[in-house]
């Protein structure tokens, strides 16, 4: 049953973007700020009724998510509940996923995948600070707000990571996955031991693989070649990547979890170093972030009917917090968009795209064309 033009709860349903753990995502419009949200619509009796104690699962993406807050982890603005359903507003990416603009085919210059895959490590290693784990990273859940510009998705996996306390939940998605999931799986118990943050790493290198060369690292005809390559950690060096991305990728895609990097050395590898001065743009975006954070308690000091709003700001079931969050989301990230674009024109160098040999058949083409003007 199509959703189109339905009002829900204060939004107007636009068309339907995608399916996520528990249900569908539409683009939708909020009534009050005509601001356009992507809306989670999730039927009660899917949440109640999924195995594993689905519920709790579900409280537990609302609980994590909504402490969470860094330029590059998508925002919650709203959660709401009506008789049958429960709704989840999270900011709109205009352009999609990772996933969308790599198969579009456009050209991803060497400084754009380092910039896009460093804003993703951010936001990695802002998680496993909080010690959290993502367990489900892939170009899927990377959203793109600007073709320099990206933040992290979908927390229906995240959860708390400990170094005393090992993963048991089979979860992610198979091409990501790490082998040491794969060598501890139990098919009669249907657990596994492992370390999120290691498996997030993993899948890390994974994402960069394919960002590099358009390609996954890991495939075969079937799920178990897939799954046996995996575990082998057999995958080809790109051969178009500069020295300094190999030696990160072997980093990220060490078999053995206890040698590979952590979220702090990808930041410190060499070809991050060298192709981006991220120390420098986590620095412009703080910056932005304190600011904005300045003007909006002087704005509330000054304006006193906001007062109600503000003891709501942090509620995310009030509608007078949505409406807040909103706004304030929507003109920081118009402000994170500009100062990355600026920050692209101060350091990186323009490249040239590649441009494609020209086939006979084309060439044949151009000339009978010419061949067939008047000439007078």
């Amino acid at each position: 049953m199509s959703l189109t033009n339905k009002k829900l709860s204060g939004y107007l349903i636009k068309e339907s973007i995608g399916e996520g753990a528990f249900g569908t995502v539409n683009r939708s419009i909020h009534f009050k700020t005509a601001n356009t949200v992507a809306l989670k619509i999730v039927k009660r009796e899917v949440v109640c009724s999924v195995a594993d104690n689905g519920s709790n699962q579900f409280q537990n993406e609302l609980t994590i998510w909504e402490k969470l807050s860094h330029p590059h982890v998508i925002s919650l603005i709203h959660v709401f509940q009506t008789f049958h359903e429960f709704g989840i507003v999270t900011e709109y990416a205009p352009l999609g996923d990772l996933k969308k603009l790599i198969r579009s085919g456009d050209y991803i210059s060497s400084e754009q995948s380092a910039l896009l895959f460093t804003q993703v490590a951010l936001a990695i290693a802002y998680l496993h600070q909080r010690d959290l784990c993502h367990r489900d990273i892939k170009a899927d859940n990377v959203l793109m707000f600007s073709k320099n510009f990206c933040k992290l998705c979908d927390f229906g996996f995240c959860t708390e990571s400990r170094k005393d306390k090992q993963q048991t939940k089979f979860c992610g998605t198979l091409t990501y996955l790490a082998p040491e999931i794969l060598r501890t799986y139990n098919e009669i118990t249907g657990k596994c031991s492992y370390d999120g943050k290691q498996t997030d790493i993993w899948s890390l290198g994974v994402l960069l693989y394919l960002m590099i060369s358009k390609k996954l690292p890991f495939t075969g005809h079937s799920e178990s070649m897939i799954e046996t390559n995996i575990m082998n950690g057999y995958y080809s060096e790109i051969e178009v990547a500069l020295p300094n991305v190999n030696i990160l990728m072997k980093g990220l895609l060490c078999n053995d979890p206890l040698m590979r990097y952590t979220s702090e050395d990808v930041l410190k590898s060499n070809w991050l170093k060298k192709t981006i001065q991220w120390p420098l743009l986590v620095k412009k975006e703080n910056n932005l972030l304190e600011l904005n954070m300045i003007k909006a308690k002087k704005h509330l000091r000054e304006t006193e009917h906001m007062i109600d709003e503000v003891r709501n700001e942090n509620n995310l079931r009030s509608e007078e917090g949505a409406v807040l969050r909103l706004i304030t989301t929507k003109l920081l990230n118009d402000q994170l968009i500009e100062l990355i674009n600026d920050f692209v024109l101060e350091n990186f160098k323009e490249e040239q795209i590649p441009k494609k040999k020209k086939d006979d058949k084309s060439v044949f083409k151009r000339l009978k064309k010419r061949l067939s003007r008047k000439s007078y």
